[in-house]
């Protein structure tokens, strides 16, 4: 069981925060998204469905807006993931609608109705890179090339549809509920591999040759339907406008998971044999999934300046945890081919795990006209995910070991009130940087075998991967009143 403690490992540190646990990345590409999001407690305008529903019933007329995110480009860095120098790059570049929403406000109504489609979230990653180098493995006296693989391609998103209702209780309080549905859609297929064999130009006709490799890969694709609710209220005091909004956790309808992978260890019991080989491949289809969402609270403040020119926003959120739980079940399997190996593993499974967050946001408007307003803001991006330190084989095998890093959002832009209409542009950047993470292989020091890890073919991994992200978007959004 030793030597799969390790290989185990590589199953479950493929992800790279495609379904990253960073709650607020999203971006509608609205006037919210210019004031950081910080709209809990006044100004959430189109997105009150999502932020606060209460906030529907402040829009001051029937009201129909798109969003669209006209670029996008990011850039992430994962340094020595590979290895010493060994790096990992990914470049994103979308173009995009964002939001679409609807609000119907009677004349004379204490009611107000929102409908809407978004795309919460839209990660796309691939990645790949390699090593190769001679090395004397095998053989003493004859030169061996070394190779070592890894690729991953990811794919994930997030849609809500859904429908808002807000109710004015008086000139102070307004309260309001939402219903979604949500779909989320995930894709990845990974391959890590490394390779040792002679340099057949050099070896003599009648000399005996061999090969060594450690193979392991993974395809999944998942997706879930899944509902959750929120409500919300507002509260005007004076010159200050106070919100809170709780987003109950998401429950499971339908969904499911196809899964294949594989693991291969091969010909270094040749010169060690300490190192068995064995052949393990298993797929499941139809799987459970459970992409949870966890229960949250936020309070938003908004403070309106005696001039009546600016405003000062303020919200924060707090995101309960999530205990260790199967976010794929993979224990029933269609196909098994196994060698060498011990059964029991549950090898197809994935299991996830988050901590308690609470992020904020402040935001700036100042209006220089009826007609012309600038808008900036500022928000927290914390990922909640946990990485949890394996304690036995099963663990190693079932849990998912993200890239966790902070990120950091900024953005500013203008508006431009037309009538009952409004055109909003602005810019976004987005930064985040996390040091001392585990590397996903080590190619650039590989051992024969390691019997203390059992990884063959590859050397010892240290905490030495550096991972920056580095985030650009242009967006427009309109709103058409009436």
């Amino acid at each position: 069981m030793r030597y799969l403690l390790f290989t185990f490992y590589i199953f479950s540190a493929t992800l790279l925060g495609a379904q990253s646990m960073r709650y607020w990345g999203t971006q509608f590409n609205s006037e919210s998204s210019l004031l950081g999001d910080a709209v809990v407690g006044d100004n959430s305008g189109i997105t009150s469905i999502y932020f606060n529903p209460a906030g529907i019933m402040e829009a001051d007329n029937n009201q129909l807006s798109l969003s669209a995110n006209l670029i996008n480009l990011s850039y992430e860095t994962y340094n020595n993931a590979l290895g010493k120098d060994a790096n990992l790059v990914d470049w994103g570049f979308r173009v995009q609608p964002r939001f679409a929403t609807f609000i119907y406000r009677p004349d004379s109504s204490r009611f107000a109705y929102q409908f809407a489609i978004l795309n919460r979230k839209n990660k796309d990653i691939f990645t790949y890179n390699e090593v190769a180098f001679e090395k004397d493995f095998l053989y003493n006296n004859h030169s061996e090339e070394y190779h070592g693989t890894f690729s991953i391609t990811s794919e994930y998103s997030d849609y809500w549809g859904g429908a808002g209702l807000a109710y004015k209780v008086n000139k102070r309080i307004i309260v309001g509920a939402s219903a979604f549905f949500s779909v989320k859609n995930y894709l990845y297929t990974y391959h890590l591999k490394a390779l040792v064999f002679p340099q057949m130009r050099k070896l003599h006709d009648s000399t005996d040759f061999y090969s060594a490799v450690w193979d392991a890969g993974a395809n999944q694709t998942s997706y879930d339907v899944r509902a959750l609710a929120k409500a919300g209220i507002r509260y005007k005091y004076g010159n200050f406008h106070i919100g809170l909004n709780f987003t109950l956790p998401s429950f499971h309808i339908y969904g499911n998971s196809d899964v294949q992978k594989n693991l291969i260890q091969s010909g270094i019991n040749k010169i060690d044999s300490t190192a068995p080989d064995y052949t393990f491949f298993e797929s499941g289809k139809y799987r459970k999934v459970n992409f949870k969402d966890p229960f949250s609270a936020a309070i938003g403040l908004a403070y309106h300046m005696p001039d009546k020119k600016a405003v000062l926003y303020f919200t924060a959120e707090y995101f309960a945890s999530l205990k260790r739980y199967k976010m794929i079940d993979g224990t029933k399997v269609v196909s098994s081919e196994k060698d060498n190996y011990q059964p029991g593993s549950d090898f197809l499974s994935f299991y996830y795990q988050t901590k308690q967050i609470v992020n904020f946001a402040i935001g700036y408007q100042y209006k220089f006209s009826d007609k012309v307003e600038i808008l900036s803001g500022f928000k927290t991006d914390f990922d909640a995910a946990v990485r949890m330190t394996p304690g036995n084989v099963f663990e190693e095998a079932t849990t998912f070991k993200e890239v966790q890093a902070n990120i950091y959002h900024y953005n500013i832009g203008g508006k431009l009130n037309i009538l009952k209409s409004s055109f909003t542009v602005g810019f976004q950047f987005s930064y985040g940087q996390a040091k001392n993470i585990p590397q996903y292989a080590n190619f650039t020091d590989p051992v024969l075998y390691n019997p203390d890890t059992g990884m063959g073919l590859q050397g010892t991994r240290s905490n030495t991967m550096i991972y920056k992200y580095f985030d650009i978007g242009f967006y427009l959004g309109f709103l058409f009143g009436f």
